[in-house]
């Protein structure tokens, strides 16, 4: 059973159980930070978060059913399920046998679309890494782990966008500004990644580097120590050359 979080009223109001809620929430930031589903199970049962239906043993399969749960967003999938026999109450999982049709905005949402998107676009890279065979949990790209917000100071997230005619694109967005809420939420710009690839080949330059002209994460871990992003500019601070 996935965790409920939103529940009817006695007048048929759909309202969030605030609680489970924030559960869901830190299901989503966790595997955004490159948490397995095995870790952040690990972590909810070592909190002694109890799930949906009152168990202290967390699975893989509830955290990736959660990861992919419509529901979160506001939205309602109809009939994944199908009675194939009513007498028994026998159901099965719905492969075409009936239409489904997708309900958007049908209740209030608790995670944002944007972070629904990421956990998609990090779930394909994973299993992209997989097909490789490669390691699914390699260390974060390089301009996250030098990305400050100059507001706030939190990390930044890389966002995939999508375009018409299946072209995307790639920006960052301070965390703050994904998660924060209310007078907590940041308000710092969200910037182009080719921008700030552009900002780091300038950087280098300056610096009388001319390893390549073209961006690489290798000039990043080389050269660049943090990028502070502020509302007008950006920082670029480089490493020390000896």
């Amino acid at each position: 059973m996935l965790m409920p979080s939103i529940r009817t009223d006695g007048y048929g109001k759909l309202i969030i159980n605030e609680e489970e809620a924030a559960v869901v929430r830190f299901i989503f930031e966790d595997y955004l930070s490159r948490k397995s589903a095995g870790q952040i199970a690990k972590r909810l049962e070592a909190k002694g978060v109890l799930t949906g239906a009152g168990m202290s043993h967390w699975r893989d399969t509830t955290i990736m059913k959660m990861l992919q749960n419509e529901k979160y967003i506001g939205d309602n999938l109809t009939q994944k399920t199908i009675t194939v026999d009513t007498l028994n109450k026998i159901r099965k999982i719905n492969k075409g046998d009936e239409d489904q049709y997708y309900i958007k905005n049908s209740h209030p949402a608790i995670i944002e679309r944007e972070i629904f998107e990421m956990v998609r676009e990090e779930m394909r890279r994973r299993s992209n890494l997989k097909k490789a065979g490669k390691r699914v949990y390699p260390s974060k790209y390089p301009l996250a782990n030098v990305l400050v917000c100059g507001n706030c100071k939190n990390r930044f997230y890389r966002l995939t966008r999508y375009y018409p005619g299946k072209k995307k694109d790639y920006e960052w967005i301070c965390k703050r500004r994904l998660y924060g809420k209310g007078n907590e939420k940041c308000e710092m710009r969200i910037v182009k990644e080719r921008l700030l690839q552009q900002y780091v080949i300038e950087a280098i330059s300056q610096v009388g580097v001319s390893d390549s002209a073209d961006y690489s994460d290798e000039l990043v871990l080389k050269y660049i120590k943090r990028i502070q992003v502020f509302d007008d500019y950006v920082l670029m601070e480089t490493i020390e050359l000896t």
